[in-house]
């Protein structure tokens, strides 16, 4: 693999303020793969499925996290069926498992073709493929800062991937990801914005003790709750492949409740309305349909 970022763990013992360090690299293979977690290089062998997954069970036996990154880059197509993915940057299809993908890469609002050439819907899909699997695989978001030129719609924490850790260090955020409990905002804390969180009354007493990252029986009690995203939004609900809620509104501090009746898998988005057939009524005749910013969410 090719070390692109590898930074030694800091902490800050101030209690409140400071940075946690993660150490990790991104390892150029068959797409990119985080190691998160990682304090040595990790061989790939000859890059093979069974060398990679092999180079994946060596970190997570030190304690690491193995995640594919922006997996839909250059895609060619749409992720519909997961029995036969498209080719894209992430070669290794669902044959290497994987503790978490970066499901938001950079923002919604450059899609491919240019000027980006990421595809944030596709990789959501390519993650839905995996939850169908019944692997618990995490949900993260990554800005892929690389440039102060593009700072402004680019930087540092846009987005901004939240973790709930039992323990404030380097281990509590590993092993939150590796619970999947996480919530990917569009902006940092900095600029106001918060977790969106997803609970489960399990006993019934109205007191919502489960949360992201749990298992819970069929027909529990669940909500999706905004802890103080800047205005309202729209709630859109995924469980098992089909969207079961869309367009419920949710406020700071509201909840927005439904139920899953069926086993499987649930998650939830906040999102604002973007005049999507707008775009796609002006884009479409001109682009054909080859971009994703005719037909997605930004």
């Amino acid at each position: 693999g090719v070390l692109s970022h590898h930074h030694p763990p800091a902490s800050s013992r101030d209690g409140g303020l400071g940075v946690i360090g993660v150490p990790g690299y991104e390892n150029s293979i068959g797409g990119h793969a985080q190691m998160l977690g990682a304090k040595r290089i990790y061989p790939s062998g000859d890059g093979s499925d069974a060398a990679i997954t092999a180079m994946a069970d060596a970190l997570r036996a030190d304690g690491g996290v193995f995640q594919a990154n922006h997996p839909a880059d250059d895609i060619e197509g749409q992720v519909t069926d997961c029995a036969h993915l498209p080719k894209m940057h992430w070669s290794y299809g669902t044959r290497v498992p994987v503790d978490s993908v970066e499901i938001w890469n950079i923002g919604h609002h450059l899609q491919p073709p240019a000027p980006a050439g990421t595809s944030n819907a596709d990789a959501i899909a390519f993650w839905e493929c995996w939850l169908g699997t019944g692997r618990h695989v995490t949900a993260t978001g990554g800005s892929d800062s690389h440039w102060i030129s593009t700072t402004a719609v680019q930087g540092v924490g846009n987005p901004t991937t939240w973790v709930f850790a039992r323990e404030r260090s380097a281990r509590g955020v590993l092993e939150a990801i590796k619970a999947g409990r996480t919530s990917i905002s569009f902006q940092p804390p900095v600029t106001g914005f918060a977790p969106l969180l997803l609970e489960g009354d399990v006993d019934r007493d109205g007191v919502y003790e489960a949360m992201v990252g749990d298992t819970v029986p069929p027909g529990t009690p669940l909500r999706v709750r905004a802890t103080g995203a800047p205005g309202a939004g729209l709630v859109e609900v995924r469980a098992n492949g089909k969207t079961i809620v869309d367009g419920a509104t949710l406020s700071p501090g509201g909840t927005a409740d439904f139920t899953l009746s069926e086993p499987g898998w649930v998650w939830a988005q906040l999102y604002a309305e973007d005049g999507r057939a707008e775009r796609r009524s002006t884009c479409d005749p001109v682009f054909g349909g080859e971009t994703t910013y005719c037909r997605n969410r930004v």
